[in-house]
Formats: C-alpha cells, sequence, structure tokens
C-alpha cells in the first residue's frame, strides 16, 4: 500500500470514528456517581465507541493520542495537547466511580484499569 492510499485509509477511519455512537442506559446515569471533566467525558466516550455490539468478553483497547485528537479535531503534533491528554488519561485512572447494583449494594469501580505509553 503506497502512502497516499495508507492516509486516504486512515482519513476513511477517523472520519467513520466520528459517526460512532454512544449510548448511556438510563440506569448507568441514575445510579452511578460521577463528576468527570469534558476532556475525561470526551476520552472515555471514544474509548466506549472502540466497543462493539458483538463485543461479548472484556478486551484491552488501546488509545492512540494522535487518533483522538483526528477524531476531535485537535492539533494532534502539539506538545500541550499531548501533555494535556497524558494527564487526563492519569486522572481518569486515578478516579473511581460508585456504583449501585441491582439489589442496591454498592462497589466502586476505576474508569481506567491501566495506562501505558511507549
Amino acid at each position: 500500500m503506497d502512502i497516499k492510499s495508507n492516509k486516504n485509509e486512515t482519513d476513511r477511519k477517523i472520519m467513520e470514528s466520528r459517526n460512532y455512537k454512544v449510548v448511556k442506559a438510563n440506569d448507568l446515569i441514575q445510579k452511578s456517581r460521577f463528576n468527570l471533566k469534558v476532556q475525561e467525558q470526551k476520552i472515555l466516550l471514544y474509548l466506549i465507541s472502540k466497543i462493539k455490539p458483538d463485543d461479548m468478553e472484556l478486551k484491552e483497547h488501546t488509545f492512540q493520542i494522535q487518533d483522538f485528537c483526528m477524531v476531535c479535531g485537535l492539533y494532534e503534533d502539539s506538545g500541550a495537547n499531548y501533555n494535556y491528554i497524558k494527564q487526563t488519561l492519569k486522572d481518569l485512572r486515578d478516579k473511581s466511580i460508585w456504583v449501585t447494583l441491582d439489589d442496591d449494594s454498592e462497589m466502586t469501580l476505576a474508569w481506567i484499569d491501566m495506562v501505558y505509553l511507549n
């Protein structure tokens, strides 16, 4: 595959990603308590959009900062954007949420299990 067709394929995937929809269940909203900044919400929704309806098992998903920037229309080559997103990922990793289960018991969950940069 030459460079031009590779770029066209990447651009197509980015445009496709922009059209992904994330649907939140009312129960999730009503039974969980959390307070997230706008950038944290965008990152979570981006990650959630990677989960497909036919995914039946938990899978590890990769978060490419460059792809996230392109989907969100951010300048991906900016060191400031990179550092801000990196910090936001850390903040999400450090945050947890309380979720009320069907039997009215509660449990705490981390938004992100692990962040690995290379």
